[in-house]
Order: C-alpha cells, then structure tokens, then sequence
C-alpha cells in the first residue's frame, strides 16, 4: 500500500487530475476526492475540515466526462494554476458538498495512521522491536500484516529507514 498525503494545495500526480491541485478539483467535482478517500488505499487529506468549509461548483461531473477522462471538459477548471488563486477570484455560491460518515472516518484513520508514524518516527526503535512479528491489534494477524506492510511502505516511501524496515507503535 502507498500512503500518499494531500493538502488542498498538493498536486494530483496521477489520474485524470494530474498536475491539478486538490483543492481546484475538489471545487469543480469533490465526488473524485470520495472516491479517491474510499477506493485508493492510503490516501489522505489531511485539511479535509478545512476543504469542506468551500463551496463546489459541480457537486457531481457529468459522467461522461469522466468516461472521457479529460478535465479541460469541466467549464472553469483551467481558469486558475492554484487552489489559493481560485479562492481569491472566484464567487462561488453555497453549494457544499457533504462527504459520507464512511469518507469521514476512512480519511480519518488514515490520517491518524499516519500521524502517529510520523510523531513515533524519531524514536529509538530497538532492532528486536522493530524486526518483532508482534503488534497490539488484538492480535489479529491479518490485521498484524497490514499495519507491518503500510508501515514498511511508508518508511521507504518517506526515507524514514533507508533499509526498509518498519516500526511498531506501542499503541493504534
């Protein structure tokens, strides 16, 4: 699993809105920030609070642009490169979008997951701990793997511990 951590200001590096900052595209069709919260494992806004407070202009895209998968399709999308400049320009009305209680929580437990890490990750993990099998996830190997995989992924993808190896919180 790659973790990969938003903010309304970061730039999609993949997908149909590659290149478009988080916040631009939650504006113009939030749907795709749901749908990226609830099917892409580890992904996380971490301003998701804040990026709720906006106003959208298009709760929901037209499906056939999305079938198309070209956003200049999306009337306004190319008007502004940033989200703060979108903000500044732009009167948007009182059209909100409101994210289920299942987005909520998956966003949320991923970005408590991840801070947890990163607050944990200067600590001086003792080689038996962190090569150990053990993990307090009432113990639940299935569960047990997961956290060891995501945290292995993670320490690599953030350079954390260049050989890879993970780290066990003392609590999740």
């Amino acid at each position: 699993m790659m973790t990969k951590i938003y903010r309304k200001d970061s730039q999609f590096d993949f997908g149909m809105f590659k290149g478009y900052e988080l916040g631009i595209v939650y504006v113009f069709d939030p749907s795709y920030i749901d749908w990226c919260i609830n099917n892409i494992n580890g992904f996380c806004v971490i301003d998701l609070d804040e990026l709720q407070k906006y106003s959208v202009v298009n709760p929901e895209v037209d499906v056939r642009i999305k079938m198309v998968g070209e956003p200049s399709l999306i009337e306004g999308i190319d008007i502004f490169e940033t989200f703060e400049e979108l903000v500044e320009n732009l009167e948007i009305g009182n059209n909100k979008y409101e994210f289920s209680q299942k987005t909520i929580d998956k966003n949320s437990i991923n970005a408590a997951l991840i801070d947890d890490f990163e607050h944990n990750s200067n600590m001086d993990y003792s080689d038996e701990w962190n090569n150990s099998t053990h993990c307090f996830v009432d113990d639940d190997p299935s569960v047990c793997e997961d956290i060891r995989e995501w945290e292995q992924e993670f320490a690599r993808d953030n350079g954390y511990f260049p050989d890879g190896t993970g780290w066990r919180p003392d609590s999740i």
